[in-house]
């Protein structure tokens, strides 16, 4: 069965249906944007923040560290060359032949 439409409601409802579908995609945007908007404002704030240590805590500073290792690698590395200069010296003094004619 065949109904008659009115199209006159119909064209005034095609407004309203695009207004709400209109609203419906922009209210994700916007949530997003919101969304990000606070998410910036709390890495702003913890990046300006200090972080205070209680009196029980101590502070370790691996700069002091770091370097100490580092100059003991040097020591250790210079000491395993010279003890390979000193063998291989060794070696040549004992490989040396001289021949004269």
């Amino acid at each position: 069965m065949l109904r008659p439409i009115d199209t006159q409601t119909i064209y005034q409802q095609t407004q309203e249906l695009s207004n709400r579908q209109q609203v419906h995609n922009q209210g994700e945007h916007t949530k997003q944007g919101q969304f990000a908007h606070i998410m910036q404002k709390q890495t702003e704030i913890k990046n300006e923040s200090v972080n205070e240590l209680n009196k029980d805590e101590k502070v370790d500073n691996h700069l002091n560290k770091d370097k100490e290792k580092d100059q003991n690698r040097q020591k250790k590395n210079k000491k395993k060359k010279s003890t390979k200069n000193n063998e291989s010296k060794k070696w040549d003094n004992e490989t040396k032949i001289d021949i004269r004619i």
